[in-house]
């Protein structure tokens, strides 16, 4: 009875990485990984907008949702006082527009940081 579960999960296993994936899932799929990750370039309180560059070098313009929520090391909050030029951020968008932003790592962490 095991060996007959081990090889099924053996035959799945192998059904799973020989299964195609099509060419505009993987490019979306490598798109989002190299976008994942953002430097904040600007930011506009009063119009809820950030103007970031992503790791391609490409500069976007993302509107924030009023009800975006921004996770930083010690707090999460609405305001976008918490974000600083040079941090690096990753961002969920939903219908274009930004859901959630988490601070992977602020500038001052690397003005401050010690040369290795």
């Amino acid at each position: 009875m095991k060996l007959l579960r081990r090889g099924g999960i053996g035959l799945v296993f192998l059904l799973g990485l020989l299964a195609r994936i099509g060419p505009a899932a993987a490019e979306d799929m490598t798109t989002n990984i190299q976008t994942a990750r953002m430097t904040v370039m600007e930011i506009n309180k009063d119009a809820r907008q950030l103007v970031c560059v992503n790791s391609q070098g490409r500069v976007h313009v993302h509107k924030v949702t009023s009800k975006a929520v921004v996770v930083t090391d010690d707090k999460t909050t609405t305001d976008l006082a918490s974000l600083a030029t040079g941090d690096v951020i990753r961002a969920e968008l939903r219908s274009g527009q930004i859901q959630k932003i988490v601070v992977l790592r602020h500038a001052w962490h690397e003005a401050t940081g010690q040369e290795q």
